[in-house]
């Protein structure tokens, strides 16, 4: 069996990295942890964006490989530039929830602008008290003339406020939960729509949408009434995987770092990478990376292969184990590390900070463990034991 990448991929993520360390670093160093947006990274993603959509759309993908690239953009840019990779997923879930669900004129006018990162994009799924239960969102929609107009709020939205381009999930039937959920583009200049921004433990450009009478034109629906939740959860599975590659990313630089740290520094008279019991940790954070990545690839692999009945367990899979799993191998790092892990003058203590939100977004690790179980409920055979 071979395990290697396809060749289009392994350059990719090779080319990345180099961006990475040449150019994406050094802009956020520059900014430290600033307060919305930095636009310099927004910048220098445009020459990466461009990968995970199709050239009718604005973008260089000519491959078949498109969860795979996202995949491994994401660890990589997890691994050197957390910042850069936050603002490439939102990007991502925004564009592709379009791709999804658009018409050909839709992708036309709106995707170009997400792939070349000229204009921000969001997707707003999340409302308070319908965090992990999509199908009871609040936000309404309901057409009037040759307009949709939008009520309610959306909560923990990434880029509110900054985005030219909202993908929002509101309902056309409340009564109807999931099956009435629709999607709509809004931009950042309709009528209606403000926002709040929110602080948050890690960095993150996060805020709450107001839609209060927002008022959008008739063809920016996404598909017809009802579609939504479909778009949404199809987006989702692709982007539950590249959290576990996110997930792997953070915790691979939690290695690298530890490692380094246990090379250098001394206790009892030799370096603590000498030691049998951090030796044990270090081999325990280092199996654990390699098992999450084997499992998130064969998610994206599943995904682009389109064997999406299979693909959807996988990615719930993938996004559990991977950030439950990166939780544990930063901690480790940071207890190698001792007092220095949660120290601000190394990268550790971001890690530790930015590494826990892993398991609550686009998903928490309870919603996938009901995604999996109930796949091996519905699937299960009669046993064939002894």
């Amino acid at each position: 069996m071979d395990f290697s990448l396809p060749q289009e991929v392994e350059t990719l993520r090779e080319r990345v990295a180099a961006l990475a360390k040449l150019r994406l670093i050094p802009a956020a160093r520059q900014a430290s942890e600033v307060e919305g947006p930095n636009r310099e990274i927004q910048k220098i993603l445009g020459d990466v964006t461009p990968e995970i959509y199709p050239v009718s759309a604005g973008g260089r993908l000519t491959h078949a490989y498109r969860a795979l690239a996202i995949c491994v953009i994401r660890e990589e840019l997890s691994r050197l530039c957390p910042e850069a990779d936050h603002m490439f997923a939102q990007q991502g879930l925004c564009g592709s929830a379009i791709l999804f669900g658009g018409t050909d004129l839709q992708k036309q006018r709106f995707v170009p602008a997400l792939a070349k990162m000229e204009r921000l994009g969001s997707f707003a799924l999340t409302e308070e008290g319908a965090g992990s239960d999509a199908g009871s969102i609040r936000t309404t929609a309901a057409l009037r003339e040759n307009e949709w107009v939008l009520n309610g709020s959306k909560h923990l939205i990434s880029h509110a406020g900054y985005a030219g381009t909202y993908v929002v999930f509101a309902s056309t039937d409340l009564s109807r939960r999931a099956k009435g959920v629709s999607a709509f583009i809004v931009e950042s200049d309709n009528p209606g729509l403000s926002a709040q921004p929110l602080r948050f433990l890690a960095p993150y450009v996060v805020g709450r949408l107001k839609l209060d009478d927002c008022r959008i034109p008739r063809e920016n629906i996404l598909g017809s009434p009802g579609d939504g939740f479909r778009w949404a959860m199809q987006t989702l599975d692709v982007f539950r995987a590249a959290v576990g590659a996110h997930s792997v990313g953070f915790a691979q630089a939690a290695l690298d770092l530890a490692l380094a740290y246990a090379r250098v520094h001394q206790q009892f008279g030799k370096p603590l990478a000498e030691h049998q019991a951090i030796q044990f940790k270090l081999a325990e954070m280092a199996t654990e990376i390699q098992a999450g990545r084997l499992l998130v690839l064969y998610a994206a692999w599943q995904k682009d292969y389109g064997l999406d009945r299979q693909a959807s367990v996988a990615c719930a899979m993938a996004k559990m184990y991977a950030s439950e799993m990166a939780n544990r191998v930063v901690n480790h790092g940071v207890q190698i590390m001792g007092g220095n892990g949660l120290s601000k003058e190394f990268h550790m203590e971001r890690l530790y900070r930015e590494v826990r939100g892993t398991m609550i977004y686009e998903g928490t690790s309870e919603i996938q463990r009901l995604v999996i179980a109930r796949q091996l409920v519905r699937a299960a055979r009669p046993y064939e034991g002894p």
